[in-house]
Parts: structure tokens; sequence; C-alpha cells
């Protein structure tokens, strides 16, 4: 068949509904697709679209001449696609006679897909040997696995029912991919469902499947063995067949993933009550319940502190913090409310100006996790609300509680970043976040002269916004960045003026009033 030629790139979005459809379709509700609470903690922020699904709605802007023509296709996915985001995809022909489809969306490329009919894969051996007779099979799962890298060896195999039905027709005629052809069609969502439910289950990271077209009639059953696994980066490479109730090869891929760190539920343990006599009778205002912030508050509450914890919808990472702090739980007090809503922070605000006493501290550590992100000028408004967001979480909680910081002796802690000196390429958003917050960090010094304001640039730190494959090496364990920061807070050291703090070497800088610019 002749190839068209490249076409204007076509909009394409994926909505909440349209995610919910396919994980009901395919089996595979995975909690970061389906669960807005597990997917918060995620590196992502939120809950991501399946990539077998993105792959199916790009393939839905060919011509359905094109799509029944398919035999075979080649899917890689380089960045998260979150529900509702404006994206826009173009065609062109490929290699060999195939068509390429990319998929763009934050002003980069987010995946790739090319498909045809020529240079199908044959289907894996290894998993087509061990499909045997069908016998008793194993059910789908309705909950994912949860595996640790010493379960995985290459050689384990997985093997059981899988089918498809009606729904995963209709969601794939609303997109606009009704003709592809069905082996694929029920491929792409068995690959879904084996990476997200069975191999390896809820902790992973899918990154590109092969798929190639068999016969047969509906899919039946499965079997897939792990081909190989790198330890040190938790990459996998799956091989497996699709079967009918016949035995006969439905369709064959290869798939590749990670599995990646098990998600924080909350501090890792129980804090020690601090020496008698230590309790000070300060208190201190932090943003955030987890990661960062939480490693923070246990260490101010060893050091003493009494800590009031505003966080927005982590209810589990709260109650896990609870917890943690132990013997010092009756100096913890959450709040759950959002840093960006005045109403609440100035009511927030009134009920700590009843206490009396002045703030000893105020952490503003509030912050969005970043997704990779190119400049260009269809991404600029996404870079300018991303910006406008973390701004927001710094501002608002500063405006309404700043002034009840003790003006002689408190501290104000701006969270930066070493990113806004060397910005990550990928994270252009990040870098002009963090530049505008220690803007703010420059003007509150220059403004409140007796003040001590802190600009905080802790290193990466291993926490849920870095778990992915390349996000925690040389990430440094955040509560002992923690335990250096609250050190320095609480020495006694840190005179009037901006003081910036660097973990791992001492106060870089130190500002007089009026020298802040």
């Amino acid at each position: 068949m002749r190839q068209p030629p490249e076409r204007s790139a076509r909009r394409l979005t994926l909505t909440r509904a349209q995610v919910d459809r396919f994980a009901a379709a395919s089996g595979d509700v995975n909690p970061l697709h389906v669960d807005p609470a597990f997917g918060r903690r995620s590196a992502f922020g939120g809950c991501i679209a399946h990539g077998a699904l993105v792959t199916l709605a790009m393939l839905g802007t060919l011509e359905d001449a094109q799509l029944a023509w398919i035999s075979s296709l080649r899917a890689s996915f380089a960045s998260a696609v979150a529900p509702d985001a404006e994206l826009s995809v173009l065609a062109r022909s490929g290699s060999r006679g195939r068509t390429e489809l990319v998929l763009s969306g934050r002003g980069k490329q987010l995946a790739r897909v090319l498909a045809g009919s020529e240079g199908d894969p044959a289907p894996p051996a290894s998993a087509a040997a061990l499909a045997g007779p069908p016998g008793e099979l194993a059910p789908m799962r309705t909950r994912a696995a949860e595996r640790t890298a010493g379960e995985l060896h290459a050689g384990l195999a997985v093997s059981g029912a899988y089918g498809t039905g009606e729904e995963l027709v209709e969601l794939a005629d609303t997109l606009g991919a009704g003709a592809l052809p069905a082996p694929l069609r029920e491929g792409l969502a068995w690959a879904s469902y084996v990476v997200g439910m069975e191999l390896p289950g809820r902790d992973a990271l899918f990154t590109g499947v092969t798929l190639g077209a068999g016969g047969g009639g509906p899919a039946a059953r499965q079997v897939v063995a792990l081909r190989e696994h790198d330890p040190r980066t938790g990459q996998l490479v799956l091989d497996g067949t699709l079967l009918d109730a016949d035995g006969r090869a439905r369709a064959s891929a290869r798939f590749e993933c990670f599995l990646l760190a098990k998600p924080h539920a909350g501090p890792p343990a129980a804090i020690l009550a601090p020496p008698a006599g230590a309790v000070r009778g300060e208190v201190v205002v932090v943003g955030g319940s987890r990661g960062f912030g939480a490693a923070l508050v246990l260490e101010l509450l060893a050091a003493g502190y009494g800590a009031h914890v505003v966080y927005a919808a982590s209810t589990q990472s709260a109650r896990a913090l609870a917890e943690a702090a132990g013997p010092c739980r009756e100096r913890l007090t959450l709040h759950e409310l959002d840093a960006r809503d005045p109403v609440a922070l100035d009511a927030l605000a009134e009920r700590l100006r009843s206490r009396g006493a002045p703030l000893a501290g105020l952490i503003l550590n509030a912050a969005t996790p970043p997704l990779p992100m190119g400049v260009s000028a269809s991404a600029a408004a996404e870079l300018s609300a991303y910006v406008a967001d973390n701004v927001t979480l710094t501002a608002a909680p500063l405006g309404a509680l700043g002034a009840l910081v003790d003006a002689d002796a408190g501290w104000v802690v701006f969270t930066s970043s070493p990113a806004f000196a060397t910005p990550p390429r990928d994270w252009p958003q990040y870098a002009a976040a963090k530049g505008a917050i220690e803007g703010l960090a420059h003007w509150l010094a220059t403004t409140s002269p007796r003040l001590r304001t802190v600009l905080l640039r802790p290193p990466k730190m291993a926490t849920d916004f870095t778990n992915t494959p390349s996000g925690r090496l040389g990430a440094a364990p955040a509560d002992e960045i923690a335990r250096w920061t609250v050190a320095q807070l609480a020495g006694g050291e840190l005179g009037p003026g901006l003081a910036i703090l660097e973990p791992g070497a001492a106060v870089s800088e130190r500002e007089p009033v009026g020298a802040a610019t």
C-alpha cells in the first residue's frame, strides 16, 4: 500500500473517563492509573494514562484503510501522559513501508509508534514453549502483583487466563481505532495487563512493546517469561504469547519495562522522645506530610519543637507521619488544607494567633512534581502554569503566616534546589519556579531585616518524586538531609538577613540586612 505523505499534526486528548474505561476493558487496574491517592505519591504527582491506551489513541488518528493493513507495531514511551492533557500526533512515512506516529506534549516527544505489515516479530520461543495444553488456568488478577527485585530472575514465567470483551471494541471505536485488527487490539490490552498486573506488577513503569498479530479466535489465555533483568536499573525484558481457547497464537510480544522502588507510605520508623528538658515550647509550621517534609517534621519533633503540618490530600502519609511521631505525637498537629487557599490559610493563622506566642519558624516546602517539558510556543502556557502554581504554594502561606513568625529570633525557610543554578535539561519549568521562589526569599530578607530568612538548597533526595529509573541514581537519604537542616535551624548560629544553606556544606552565604538583591 502506498504510504501517505507527512501531514499536519492532529490534536489528541485522553480523558479521565477513557483511562477508566481502558482499565476495565484491559484488566489493567494498576493503581498508578486508577487510584488518585497512589498517583499523588508517585513521581508523576497523579494518575497517568496507560501506555497501551496512548498507543491505541495514536493509531486512531490513521484512516481505517491504513489500520486494517497493520499486522505488527512497535511502541515506545518516553514520558508519562496525564489525563486531559493537550497532545498532538504527527504521522509520517517510516522505513520498510511502515507508518511512524509521534506523540508530542509539554514541548516534548512523549511516545512513538511504528506500524506496518512487514518485519512482524516471531512468537517468542521461550514463552511459546511454555504454553503447553490449556489445563486449569489461573484467573486474571484483580489486584496488581507486588514483586520485589529478589523475586525476578531470567526464566520466571507467569501464565493464566486472559481475555477482553466488547468494552475494548467500543473504546477502540470511540478513539477511531475500530478498524485495527482484533489480535493487535487485544494484544495492546494484554501488554498493559501483563506489565501493570503480573510481571512486574504494581510498581512497574512500561516503556515499550513490540507486538505481532497472529490468528485464531478471541484471546483466552496467556504465557509470559522474563527474558532479562538488570538489578541495578530495574529494567526488565519479557517475552509473551497470547493464545485463543484452542492454543493458537493470537499475538506475540516483547515487553520492556522497569521495576520501580516501592512508593513511600510515610516515614520509615518512629522517633524517640527528646531528653527531659529538651522540649522547647516553640512551634513551627511545615508544609508537607511526606518525603522531605515528613523527614523535617520528625527531626523538628526530635529537637523539641511543636509542629503544625499543612497538607492538601496525602491523608495516608499524614496518618503514617502521626504514627511515626511516637511519643512526640502530642506536639504534632495536622491541618488538611490546600496551601493555595487563602480562606483556609487565614483560618489557620487565626488559630495560631490565638496561642499568643509567635512562631519559631515557617518552612515553605510544598511543591508539585515536574514532568519532562520543553521550551516551545505550544508548551509556554503549561510552563507558566507550573511556575505560577508553585509560587502560589510558597507565597500564599508566607502571606498568611509570615507575620506570625518571631521577628527577632524566628526563621522562614524557602525550599529551593541546586537545579536553580544547574537546571536539568527536561525541567525548565522547575528551574524557573525555584528561581521565582528564591526571588521571594531575597524580597523577604530585604523587607524584614531582623528576620532570619533561609534559602535551603537540598540535593536530589530519595523520595516519591525521584522514584524513576534515573531519578534515584545518586539520590541522598531524605532523613539525613533533614537532620542536618534542623541542626542548622536549631543551633542558634543563624543571624538576621539571608542565609543560603546547602546540606553537606556549611552555610555558604550570610547577608546582612539590606544587602540582599
